[in-house]
């Protein structure tokens, strides 16, 4: 604990760590320890000194280990050390190419008419207990939402840099860092620390903040066009919106309350139904078979399981981001240049191309084992739950993209006719 620290109690979350390092130190003779450290020191740097430290380093992290056929270039290798050093100051001159106040101000009422629908859901979900539900009424109307980067990020104003001290300026970014950092101790959480620069190309969800994040390198064409129909935007960015919203009331997500706390907002019954409502989806995703783009080979099925997260996040972003355009047209029914029929088309069109992507076979063979399944199945699997989708497009029953068999958690069951999961 840091001087003048209040602080007594300091959370672990691996304490087995802990336990198992200090064992492992008393075993180990000290002149081997000097030598762990010698390499740990050489390791960590060798990729920022001379050619031959570091020509050494990425022969064999980068082509043995990580079985990347080429070293990356020079160009790659600064560019990349420019986004994880100082990545915010990085992103603060990349805002002022990109970023406007209209843009932000467009994706900031967005957010909001995406909570609204998600709340609709949360009303109209008939397995909640009164309680449950205000609970998660109260999350949701505290949720912070942040957009495009951070209104005072670090730019690293009292550092001075040698330019023939690599090394010295990586550390003296290094050092600042775990200042700022060790600040925190002893203030409230702070919601507007963004965890990465602005310019990464993403959104997630940070549940001990109850806070949804995206980046500026998110909010550009193809997902997000400040210049595009509103039917576009909710297709693509609205369902990230919406994905990262349902995050929050997942099997983890639903575990901390509105203000971040471990706090569990369902009841013992309403887990329970949450559960029984979840096995649809990791039957359907679970049955799903990855097959190769070049030759169409089986390369293996999905693991439903692994997978149900993202799955249930997918399916209800886009549940909430549909339910928001209908919300959004019936109020500003003006504001889209297209009819009903085809603004209802368009948004699901812009929502199939932002899936749009080319795997290699290794990719997709990484991807058997990742919590992410590949685009191709994070889009066929939630427009075949839904009955709104097989409706724009006059999809056949029991067709491919629309089965009777439906998988649906929030809202009013509108699947109920063809939903055998309930």
């Amino acid at each position: 604990v840091r001087e003048g620290c209040n602080t007594t109690t300091i959370l672990l979350h691996v304490p087995r760590y802990f336990n198992y390092t200090e064992e492992k130190l008393r075993r180990i003779p000290v002149d081997d320890l000097k030598t762990i450290i010698e390499y740990k020191v050489l390791n960590f740097n060798a990729p920022f000194l001379s050619t031959p430290f570091a020509k050494a380093h990425s022969d064999f992290y980068d082509m043995v280990i990580n079985d990347i056929k080429e070293p990356p270039s020079r160009a790659m290798i600064c560019r990349g050390q420019v986004e994880t050093s100082i990545g915010e100051l990085l992103g603060s001159y990349y805002l002022k190419e990109v970023w406007t106040a209209d843009n932000a101000a467009r994706v900031d009422s967005l957010v909001l008419k995406v909570k609204a629908a998600f709340k609709t859901g949360l009303e109209s979900t008939g397995w909640f207990d009164d309680t449950s539900r205000a609970n998660a009424k109260t999350k949701l109307s505290k949720l912070t939402h942040l957009v495009g980067g951070p209104k005072n990020p670090k730019t690293y104003p009292t550092l001075t840099f040698d330019p023939k001290a690599y090394i010295a300026n990586l550390n003296k970014v290094s050092a600042f860092d775990s200042a700022f950092t060790l600040a925190q101790i002893d203030t409230t959480v702070d919601k507007q620390i963004w965890e990465k620069p602005a310019q990464d190309v993403g959104g997630w969800t940070v549940e001990t903040r109850n806070t949804i994040v995206l980046n500026g390198g998110l909010l550009q064409p193809p997902l997000f066009d400040a210049k595009a129909d509103p039917s576009a935007n909710y297709g693509a960015i609205g369902n990230v919106i919406g994905h990262e919203i349902t995050h929050g009331f997942d099997k983890y997500g639903s575990n901390f309350d509105s203000d971040g706390n471990l706090n569990p907002l369902w009841s013992a019954t309403v887990t329970k139904t949450f559960d029984e409502k979840a096995k649809c989806f990791i039957e359907q995703y679970g049955s799903m078979d990855v097959k190769s783009e070049l030759t169409g080979d089986l390369l293996g099925k999905l693991d439903g399981n692994l997978t149900l997260r993202e799955n249930i996040a997918d399916n209800g972003g886009l549940n909430t981001a549909y339910r928001a355009y209908q919300e959004y047209v019936h109020a500003e029914a003006e504001a889209t240049k297209y009819t009903k029929e085809t603004g209802e088309k368009m948004f699901w069109i812009r929502y199939g191309q932002s899936w749009c992507v080319k795997n290699s076979d290794k990719f997709l063979l990484i991807h058997l084992a990742d919590p992410h399944p590949p685009g191709r199945h994070r889009l066929v699997g939630a427009v075949q739950n839904s009955v709104d989708f097989a409706k724009a497009f006059n999809c056949p029953v029991d067709s491919p993209m629309n089965p009777t068999k439906k998988c649906v958690l929030w809202g009013i069951d509108t699947h109920s006719q063809c939903n055998t999961s309930k």
